[in-house]
Protein backbone atom coordinates (compact mmCIF):
# COMPACT_ATOMS: atom_id res chain seq x y z
CA UNK A 1 0.00 0.00 0.00
CA UNK A 2 1.54 3.31 -1.02
CA UNK A 3 1.69 6.26 1.35
CA UNK A 4 -1.16 8.17 -0.31
CA UNK A 5 -3.58 5.24 -0.07
CA UNK A 6 -2.49 4.58 3.52
CA UNK A 7 -3.19 8.19 4.45
CA UNK A 8 -6.59 8.06 2.75
CA UNK A 9 -7.52 4.89 4.61
CA UNK A 10 -6.25 6.26 7.89
CA UNK A 11 -8.42 9.35 7.37
CA UNK A 12 -11.44 7.19 6.49
CA UNK A 13 -11.15 5.08 9.63
CA UNK A 14 -10.49 8.16 11.76
CA UNK A 15 -13.56 9.91 10.32
CA UNK A 16 -15.68 6.86 11.13
CA UNK A 17 -14.48 6.78 14.73
CA UNK A 18 -15.05 10.51 15.07
CA UNK A 19 -18.59 10.23 13.74
CA UNK A 20 -19.31 7.28 16.01
CA UNK A 21 -18.00 9.02 19.13
CA UNK A 22 -19.97 12.15 18.26
CA UNK A 23 -23.06 9.93 17.78
CA UNK A 24 -23.40 11.27 14.26
CA UNK A 25 -24.82 7.93 13.22
CA UNK A 26 -25.86 8.85 9.70
CA UNK A 27 -22.31 9.86 8.82
CA UNK A 28 -20.81 6.93 10.73
CA UNK A 29 -23.09 4.49 8.89
CA UNK A 30 -22.08 5.89 5.50
CA UNK A 31 -18.40 5.63 6.42
CA UNK A 32 -18.81 2.12 7.84
CA UNK A 33 -20.46 0.95 4.62
CA UNK A 34 -17.64 2.53 2.61
CA UNK A 35 -15.03 0.78 4.77
CA UNK A 36 -16.79 -2.58 4.41
CA UNK A 37 -17.16 -2.21 0.63
CA UNK A 38 -13.48 -1.33 0.30
CA UNK A 39 -12.23 -3.90 2.80
CA UNK A 40 -14.86 -6.65 3.18
CA UNK A 41 -14.18 -8.50 6.42
CA UNK A 42 -16.24 -9.59 9.39
CA UNK A 43 -14.53 -6.98 11.57
CA UNK A 44 -15.61 -4.25 9.19
CA UNK A 45 -19.10 -5.71 8.78
CA UNK A 46 -19.60 -5.74 12.54
CA UNK A 47 -18.97 -1.99 12.58
CA UNK A 48 -22.38 -1.62 10.94
CA UNK A 49 -24.05 -4.08 13.30
CA UNK A 50 -22.55 -2.32 16.29
CA UNK A 51 -23.74 1.09 15.07
CA UNK A 52 -27.34 -0.12 14.95
CA UNK A 53 -27.02 -1.66 18.41
CA UNK A 54 -25.74 1.66 19.75
CA UNK A 55 -29.00 3.20 18.50
CA UNK A 56 -31.11 0.35 19.97
CA UNK A 57 -32.09 -0.72 16.45
CA UNK A 58 -31.94 -4.39 17.41
CA UNK A 59 -34.02 -5.69 14.51
CA UNK A 60 -31.98 -3.74 11.96
CA UNK A 61 -28.74 -4.98 13.55
CA UNK A 62 -30.00 -8.58 13.31
CA UNK A 63 -31.13 -8.19 9.69
CA UNK A 64 -27.72 -6.80 8.74
CA UNK A 65 -25.91 -9.56 10.67
CA UNK A 66 -27.87 -12.19 8.75
CA UNK A 67 -26.18 -10.95 5.56
CA UNK A 68 -23.01 -12.61 6.89
CA UNK A 69 -24.79 -15.40 8.77
CA UNK A 70 -22.41 -18.22 7.82
CA UNK A 71 -19.34 -16.19 8.69
CA UNK A 72 -20.71 -15.13 12.08
CA UNK A 73 -21.58 -18.75 12.87
CA UNK A 74 -17.97 -19.74 12.13
CA UNK A 75 -16.39 -16.82 14.00
CA UNK A 76 -15.10 -17.55 17.49
CA UNK A 77 -14.64 -13.80 17.94
CA UNK A 78 -18.16 -12.68 17.07
CA UNK A 79 -20.29 -15.78 17.69
CA UNK A 80 -21.23 -14.80 21.28
CA UNK A 81 -22.37 -11.33 20.14
CA UNK A 82 -24.20 -12.85 17.18
CA UNK A 83 -25.94 -15.42 19.38
CA UNK A 84 -26.96 -12.72 21.84
CA UNK A 85 -28.39 -10.77 18.90
CA UNK A 86 -30.55 -13.76 17.90
CA UNK A 87 -31.87 -13.92 21.47
CA UNK A 88 -32.61 -10.18 21.53
CA UNK A 89 -34.66 -10.67 18.34
CA UNK A 90 -36.58 -13.62 19.80
CA UNK A 91 -35.05 -16.14 17.38
CA UNK A 92 -35.19 -18.63 20.22
CA UNK A 93 -34.85 -21.96 18.43
CA UNK A 94 -32.07 -20.63 16.20
CA UNK A 95 -30.23 -19.43 19.29
CA UNK A 96 -30.58 -22.86 20.90
CA UNK A 97 -29.09 -24.53 17.85
CA UNK A 98 -26.13 -22.15 17.97
CA UNK A 99 -25.58 -22.87 21.66
CA UNK A 100 -25.76 -26.63 21.12
CA UNK A 101 -23.56 -26.76 18.00
CA UNK A 102 -20.68 -24.60 19.16
CA UNK A 103 -18.05 -24.79 21.86
CA UNK A 104 -18.59 -21.64 23.89
CA UNK A 105 -16.46 -20.99 26.98
CA UNK A 106 -18.37 -22.19 30.05
CA UNK A 107 -18.99 -18.72 31.43
CA UNK A 108 -20.22 -17.42 28.07
CA UNK A 109 -22.45 -20.47 27.56
CA UNK A 110 -23.94 -20.08 31.03
CA UNK A 111 -24.60 -16.37 30.46
CA UNK A 112 -26.23 -16.88 27.06
CA UNK A 113 -28.38 -19.78 28.30
CA UNK A 114 -29.67 -17.61 31.15
CA UNK A 115 -30.41 -14.79 28.73
CA UNK A 116 -32.25 -17.18 26.42
CA UNK A 117 -34.36 -18.65 29.24
CA UNK A 118 -35.21 -15.18 30.53
CA UNK A 119 -36.12 -13.93 27.03
CA UNK A 120 -38.37 -16.94 26.38
CA UNK A 121 -40.17 -16.51 29.70
CA UNK A 122 -40.66 -12.79 29.08
CA UNK A 123 -41.97 -13.35 25.55
CA UNK A 124 -44.36 -16.11 26.64
CA UNK A 125 -45.78 -13.92 29.42
CA UNK A 126 -46.26 -10.81 27.26
CA UNK A 127 -47.22 -12.19 23.85
CA UNK A 128 -49.77 -14.88 24.72
CA UNK A 129 -51.95 -13.90 21.73
CA UNK A 130 -49.00 -14.17 19.32
CA UNK A 131 -48.17 -17.67 20.56
CA UNK A 132 -51.82 -18.67 20.07
CA UNK A 133 -51.63 -17.34 16.51
CA UNK A 134 -48.40 -19.26 15.98
CA UNK A 135 -50.05 -22.46 17.25
CA UNK A 136 -52.91 -21.97 14.80
CA UNK A 137 -50.47 -21.35 11.94
CA UNK A 138 -48.75 -24.65 12.70
CA UNK A 139 -52.11 -26.41 12.95
CA UNK A 140 -53.10 -25.18 9.50
CA UNK A 141 -49.69 -26.01 8.01
CA UNK A 142 -49.75 -29.55 9.39
CA UNK A 143 -53.20 -30.12 7.89
CA UNK A 144 -52.30 -28.92 4.38
CA UNK A 145 -50.37 -31.35 2.16
CA UNK A 146 -48.64 -28.71 0.03
CA UNK A 147 -44.85 -28.29 0.24
CA UNK A 148 -43.41 -26.25 3.09
CA UNK A 149 -40.22 -24.65 1.81
CA UNK A 150 -37.46 -23.18 3.93
CA UNK A 151 -38.62 -19.54 3.95
CA UNK A 152 -42.06 -20.49 5.21
CA UNK A 153 -40.59 -22.88 7.77
CA UNK A 154 -38.33 -20.13 9.09
CA UNK A 155 -41.41 -17.97 9.62
CA UNK A 156 -43.14 -20.80 11.48
CA UNK A 157 -40.23 -21.26 13.90
CA UNK A 158 -39.50 -17.56 14.35
CA UNK A 159 -40.37 -16.06 17.76
CA UNK A 160 -41.19 -19.53 19.05
CA UNK A 161 -40.09 -20.41 22.60
CA UNK A 162 -38.98 -23.99 23.17
CA UNK A 163 -41.89 -24.78 25.51
CA UNK A 164 -44.42 -23.72 22.84
CA UNK A 165 -42.59 -25.74 20.19
CA UNK A 166 -42.71 -28.81 22.45
CA UNK A 167 -46.46 -28.30 22.94
CA UNK A 168 -46.92 -28.09 19.16
CA UNK A 169 -44.98 -31.32 18.74
CA UNK A 170 -46.98 -33.17 21.41
CA UNK A 171 -50.43 -31.93 20.37
CA UNK A 172 -50.21 -31.43 16.59
CA UNK A 173 -47.42 -33.60 15.18
CA UNK A 174 -49.08 -37.02 15.85
CA UNK A 175 -52.00 -36.16 13.51
CA UNK A 176 -50.01 -34.16 10.96
CA UNK A 177 -50.72 -34.74 7.26
CA UNK A 178 -47.98 -32.58 5.75
CA UNK A 179 -44.96 -34.81 5.10
CA UNK A 180 -42.76 -31.83 4.29
CA UNK A 181 -43.45 -30.21 7.64
CA UNK A 182 -43.19 -33.53 9.49
CA UNK A 183 -39.70 -34.00 8.04
CA UNK A 184 -38.57 -30.46 8.90
CA UNK A 185 -40.02 -30.70 12.41
CA UNK A 186 -38.29 -34.01 13.12
CA UNK A 187 -35.01 -32.64 11.77
CA UNK A 188 -35.32 -29.65 14.10
CA UNK A 189 -36.10 -31.97 17.02
CA UNK A 190 -32.82 -33.72 16.27
CA UNK A 191 -30.92 -30.43 16.03
CA UNK A 192 -32.35 -29.26 19.35
CA UNK A 193 -31.51 -32.62 20.97
CA UNK A 194 -35.04 -32.98 22.35
CA UNK A 195 -36.01 -36.04 24.35
CA UNK A 196 -39.61 -36.90 23.48
CA UNK A 197 -41.56 -39.95 22.33
CA UNK A 198 -44.10 -39.28 19.57
CA UNK A 199 -46.35 -41.72 17.72
CA UNK A 200 -46.52 -40.93 14.01
CA UNK A 201 -48.23 -42.65 11.09
CA UNK A 202 -45.58 -44.32 8.95
CA UNK A 203 -45.86 -42.93 5.44
CA UNK A 204 -45.23 -46.36 3.92
CA UNK A 205 -47.20 -48.76 6.16
CA UNK A 206 -49.89 -46.31 7.40
CA UNK A 207 -49.29 -47.74 10.91
CA UNK A 208 -48.57 -45.67 14.00
CA UNK A 209 -44.99 -46.12 15.11
CA UNK A 210 -43.07 -44.64 18.03
CA UNK A 211 -40.50 -42.01 17.14
CA UNK A 212 -37.92 -41.55 19.90
CA UNK A 213 -36.58 -38.06 19.26
CA UNK A 214 -33.30 -38.72 21.08
CA UNK A 215 -32.64 -41.55 18.61
CA UNK A 216 -33.22 -39.40 15.53
CA UNK A 217 -30.29 -38.63 13.26
CA UNK A 218 -29.85 -35.97 10.60
CA UNK A 219 -31.63 -37.00 7.36
CA UNK A 220 -28.37 -37.79 5.56
CA UNK A 221 -27.09 -39.78 8.54
CA UNK A 222 -29.96 -42.25 8.79
CA UNK A 223 -28.57 -45.82 8.97
CA UNK A 224 -30.70 -46.85 5.98
CA UNK A 225 -29.37 -43.97 3.91
CA UNK A 226 -25.75 -44.58 4.93
CA UNK A 227 -26.06 -48.26 4.03
CA UNK A 228 -27.61 -47.35 0.66
CA UNK A 229 -24.73 -44.96 0.04
CA UNK A 230 -22.15 -47.68 0.76
CA UNK A 231 -23.87 -50.19 -1.55
CA UNK A 232 -24.29 -47.60 -4.30
CA UNK A 233 -20.60 -46.72 -4.14
CA UNK A 234 -19.60 -50.37 -4.30
CA UNK A 235 -21.99 -51.03 -7.19
CA UNK A 236 -21.43 -48.05 -9.46
CA UNK A 237 -18.89 -45.47 -8.32
CA UNK A 238 -15.98 -47.01 -10.24
CA UNK A 239 -17.98 -48.47 -13.14
CA UNK A 240 -20.50 -45.81 -14.18
CA UNK A 241 -19.80 -42.46 -12.55
CA UNK A 242 -22.62 -40.65 -14.34
CA UNK A 243 -25.23 -43.20 -13.27
CA UNK A 244 -23.81 -43.22 -9.74
CA UNK A 245 -24.15 -39.44 -9.40
CA UNK A 246 -27.66 -39.46 -10.85
CA UNK A 247 -28.89 -42.28 -8.60
CA UNK A 248 -27.17 -40.81 -5.56
CA UNK A 249 -29.07 -37.55 -6.02
CA UNK A 250 -32.28 -39.47 -6.74
CA UNK A 251 -31.84 -41.58 -3.60
CA UNK A 252 -31.12 -38.53 -1.43
CA UNK A 253 -34.20 -36.74 -2.74
CA UNK A 254 -36.45 -39.72 -2.12
CA UNK A 255 -35.26 -40.59 1.37
CA UNK A 256 -35.26 -36.96 2.48
CA UNK A 257 -38.90 -36.59 1.41
CA UNK A 258 -40.06 -39.32 3.81
CA UNK A 259 -37.75 -38.58 6.75
CA UNK A 260 -37.90 -39.83 9.50
CA UNK A 261 -39.44 -42.90 7.86
CA UNK A 262 -37.43 -45.24 5.67
CA UNK A 263 -38.74 -47.72 3.05
CA UNK A 264 -39.84 -51.12 4.41
CA UNK A 265 -37.28 -52.95 2.32
CA UNK A 266 -33.61 -53.82 2.78
CA UNK A 267 -31.12 -51.22 1.63
CA UNK A 268 -29.55 -53.87 -0.60
CA UNK A 269 -32.84 -54.60 -2.38
CA UNK A 270 -33.71 -50.90 -2.64
CA UNK A 271 -30.43 -50.07 -4.39
CA UNK A 272 -30.32 -53.16 -6.56
CA UNK A 273 -33.85 -52.70 -7.89
CA UNK A 274 -33.34 -48.96 -8.38
CA UNK A 275 -30.23 -49.64 -10.48
CA UNK A 276 -32.11 -52.22 -12.55
CA UNK A 277 -34.96 -49.81 -13.13
CA UNK A 278 -32.63 -47.08 -14.41
CA UNK A 279 -30.37 -49.33 -16.46
CA UNK A 280 -33.03 -51.39 -18.24
CA UNK A 281 -36.32 -49.62 -17.57
CA UNK A 282 -37.68 -52.72 -15.86
CA UNK A 283 -37.00 -55.10 -13.00
CA UNK A 284 -35.65 -58.59 -13.66
CA UNK A 285 -38.21 -61.40 -13.60
CA UNK A 286 -35.76 -63.36 -11.47
CA UNK A 287 -36.45 -61.10 -8.51
CA UNK A 288 -38.69 -62.29 -5.69
CA UNK A 289 -42.30 -61.31 -6.45
CA UNK A 290 -42.98 -60.06 -2.93
CA UNK A 291 -39.87 -57.87 -3.05
CA UNK A 292 -40.89 -56.46 -6.46
CA UNK A 293 -44.37 -55.58 -5.16
CA UNK A 294 -42.86 -54.00 -2.08
CA UNK A 295 -40.50 -51.90 -4.19
CA UNK A 296 -43.30 -50.87 -6.57
CA UNK A 297 -45.48 -49.72 -3.68
CA UNK A 298 -42.58 -47.65 -2.37
CA UNK A 299 -42.10 -45.99 -5.76
CA UNK A 300 -45.81 -45.30 -6.04
CA UNK A 301 -45.72 -43.64 -2.63
CA UNK A 302 -42.83 -41.41 -3.69
CA UNK A 303 -44.56 -40.51 -6.94
CA UNK A 304 -47.65 -39.43 -5.01
CA UNK A 305 -45.52 -37.26 -2.72
CA UNK A 306 -43.69 -35.70 -5.67
CA UNK A 307 -47.00 -34.86 -7.35
CA UNK A 308 -47.76 -32.63 -4.37
CA UNK A 309 -44.67 -30.63 -5.25
CA UNK A 310 -46.07 -29.67 -8.64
Amino acid sequence: MNKQIFNQDEALFAAFEEGKQARNFLLAEQLAQKIYQKYPSLDNHYRLVDLYLMQDFQQKAYEVALEEQDNYERSAKYLPQYTQLTIMNYAFLYARRLLLRNNFPDDVLDRLNKQLTSAEEFYASIYVHKLQEKYEQWQAAFTNVRPIFNDEFQLLISQLPLATFETIIQELLPNAQNLFLIAKTCELMNQLELSMDIYLKDVFTEEKIKIVSSALTAPNEQPFMETCEQILVQSLANEDTALYEMLHEYMMQQLTLTYPFTPPISAKDYIRLTIQLYQTGQISEKEDIATIKQFQLIQEKYQKIIQNLL
